[in-house]
């Protein structure tokens, strides 16, 4: 994939998850990107990943109210 459209994928992705509420998603995304470019994670591992980082993070903010 050329950067450039690698680049607008992200972008998009930000922008989905800004609209969905997504906050730890967007934190996490572009370090789950390069930890799975290094590390040859699968696509269900790396949507598995974002997903349970989203799940903690709300898990915790539910726990400080």
């Amino acid at each position: 994939m050329k950067d450039r459209n690698k680049k607008a994928f992200i972008k998009g992705i930000y922008e989905y998850a800004t609209s969905l509420k997504l906050s730890a998603f967007k934190i996490d995304l572009e370090s789950i990107i390069n930890e799975a470019n290094t590390t040859d994670l699968s696509y269900e591992e790396i949507i598995y990943t974002l997903l349970q980082k989203e799940y903690d993070y709300r898990q915790e903010q539910m726990r400080k109210s």
